[in-house]
């Protein structure tokens, strides 16, 4: 530990797709022991991490981040995050927190009147920000160290809280959105974007402003299909003022084809995950509730009995793609236990779908390094 900035430490955990618990540190950097006698050393820079639910396997995920409050996957399984500015003219941004990533942020210039590399060499911007970058993504003279990576785009001035929206609750307008609170002290603002595929990374797709209002720090999505926002209570100090809004779209709660989706989904957790045969659950990994969908997933992954069907369905070409990846995922879980599991995933390798592909590679692969 060395001295930054409050509150520039631990943040952000969620569980990923593959079963293991994400987390965010900040730029007061870090040094561990891992429970496997390893060492984990980064004590000039903030970072993603990831381990098993007992602890164990912990391991660096993407560094060189100041700031990184919360952390949401997306329904394919890609990682993002909002990183804070340093105070020298440049700005908040979304990034796509890529494995064994670094997106180059030290806290030493922090110190330096300029900060250093960071706004020298272009490191905070985006690729199309950057002198000598074609507009249209051409190559250009491209003026920043390749060994960062850029972020998407700039969001807000004080990225916070980050969820994905799980599917329901509000308009279909906002499927595949990231909701980031930009919290800046007098007020605070909620945007929700939409990250799209550009080549190895993500550009900014669809963007709006969702709410402007109160110190909001935090928001989460709730079974009843409301936006819970927690509410700061005003300044940066601490203080008793804290209180916890609720919102939600009239309009799209009383239709009532919607209402009946938000009232399943209610009933759905109210009773559980572990109870259900493995046909229902099954069933449910191709739910429109990403909720749903993963808690169907990881319950499924504790039990042997289910891999063939879990198998058939990843491959299934007329099955959803949803339905599809959270199968892959699910066999990956379930090959942690028994490797053999893993080679139902063998034939997708060569599956014509491409998200159905990369998923079995991700899958694979990870399972591969881990047992090197």
């Amino acid at each position: 530990m060395r001295w930054c900035f409050y509150g520039h430490d631990l943040h952000g955990l969620v569980m990923g797709p593959d079963g293991r618990i994400y987390f965010s540190m900040g730029d007061r950097g870090f040094n561990v022991t891992t429970k496997e006698g390893g060492q984990l050393e980064g004590v000039d820079r903030g970072g993603v991490f990831r381990c098993w639910p007992d602890g164990t396997g912990l391991e660096l995920f993407h560094q060189g981040l100041r700031n990184p409050q919360c952390l949401a996957f997306n329904e394919w399984g890609d990682l993002f995050t909002g990183d804070n500015n340093c105070d020298w003219g440049d700005r908040a941004r979304v990034v796509y927190v890529a494995e064994q990533g670094d997106s180059g942020w030290r806290q030493d210039v922090q110190s330096l009147d300029d900060r250093g590399p960071w706004t020298r060499e272009h490191i905070w911007e985006t690729l199309k920000a950057v002198p000598g970058k074609t507009q249209d993504g051409g190559v250009g003279a491209l003026d920043r160290p390749a060994c960062f990576l850029p972020p998407i785009e700039y969001v807000g001035d004080g990225p916070s809280g980050l969820r994905f929206y799980p599917g329901t609750g509000e308009s279909h307008e906002y499927d595949g959105h990231l909701f980031l609170v930009d919290f800046v002290g007098s007020g605070a603002k909620v945007h929700a974007f939409k990250p799209e595929p550009a080549g190895a990374g993500f550009a900014m797709g669809h963007n709006v402003v969702y709410y402007d209002g109160v110190t909001v720090t935090d928001v989460a999505w709730g079974y009843d299909g409301r936006l819970y926002m927690a509410d700061w209570g005003g300044g940066w100090s601490p203080n008793l003022n804290g209180v916890v809004l609720v919102a939600k779209n009239d309009a799209v709660h009383a239709d009532a084809g919607e209402a009946a989706a938000i009232a399943q989904v209610k009933g759905i957790f109210a009773q559980g995950f572990a109870g259900r045969p493995d046909a229902e659950l099954v069933g449910m990994l191709g739910h429109r509730d990403s909720r749903v969908r993963l808690e169907a997933q990881h319950e499924l992954a504790k039990r042997d009995s289910a891999l063939a069907a879990v198998t058939g369905v990843a491959k299934d070409a007329g099955a959803s793609k949803l339905a599809r990846v959270h199968a892959v995922w699910c066999v990956g879980e379930m090959s942690r236990r028994s490797a053999g599991h893993a080679a139902g995933l063998v034939p997708l390798l060569s599956d014509a779908d491409a998200e159905v592909r990369t998923q079995a590679v991700k899958t694979l692969g990870d399972l591969a390094w881990d047992a090197a």
